[in-house]
């Protein structure tokens, strides 16, 4: 499931070069895949099953807020495999941790944005740009925020950027990664050590305010809310990337 969850992945992914020069090595131009798409819960469902990793230390979940009816993700915990509620299966995935998001990302060959690098996705290379569709204020045909729709939406159900990523604003924040993390030590980006993590996008329960590029939230990384999902992008340092075989 993970080969076909990550071809499907990269089949709706577009390349991107990304181009930012603050003289910080880490942000030196490079060329991207970027998936189209945050990641669904039935994508996530299907990594997690076969992943097989235990979720819960016996007290509290570490990767999916799995404790939470509310979710639309539930786990079967004799065998231990999660499936997705009726009518949910292309919704973005959420009550997902910091980590779960760097673990589902990894286990397809990729990683989490890094804030300049999302900006960069956002605002289309136009860098004065407020949101992802321009500067003129957000409305509920341009994206879901501010419980316009009562909870998530489909992905790509909103008009997508001229790169073709969907949901850059609203639906769900995007946890990412501080523009200083080494690209070559992920561990270093915290998949060790707990702290404060950007969030990115706003999300369908937040104010229009959160859905402006340049905004960054910062959540703690243990948190799995209902607003908080991920994106999946695909560089020369993350290994095992293949095209579909």
């Amino acid at each position: 499931m993970v080969r076909r969850v990550r071809s499907e992945m990269l089949k709706n992914s577009v390349e991107i070069l990304v181009r930012l020069s603050d003289g910080d090595a880490s942000t030196a131009d490079r060329r991207l895949r970027v998936c189209q798409y945050l990641c669904t819960n039935s994508w996530y469902v299907d990594l997690m099953t076969e992943i097989g990793i235990e979720n819960t230390d016996g007290i509290s979940y570490r990767f999916l807020n799995e404790f939470n009816p509310a979710l639309p993700i539930l786990r079967n915990k004799i065998d231990n495999t999660y499936r997705v509620k009726a009518g949910f299966g292309q919704h973005p995935v959420v009550g997902v941790s910091h980590r779960g998001a760097m673990l589902a990302a990894r286990a397809v060959g990729g990683r989490l944005p890094l804030v300049g690098e999302w900006e960069f996705f956002a605002t289309g290379a136009f860098h004065g740009r407020m949101f992802p569709w321009g500067n003129f204020e957000p409305a509920p045909f341009l994206a879901n925020f501010a419980e316009c729709y009562g909870g998530t939406t489909a992905v790509g159900k909103f008009p997508p950027t001229e790169s073709g990523l969907f949901d850059l604003a609203g639906n769900v924040e995007e946890w990412c990664e501080l523009d200083g993390c080494s690209l070559g030590d992920l561990a270093g980006c915290g998949m060790t050590e707990l702290g404060m993590k950007p969030v990115k996008g706003g999300a369908w329960n937040k104010g229009g305010s959160l859905l402006v590029c340049t905004k960054t939230r910062m959540k703690y990384e243990r948190i799995r809310t209902v607003g908080t999902g991920f994106r999946v992008v695909w560089d020369e340092a993350c290994a095992g990337i293949v095209d579909d075989e």
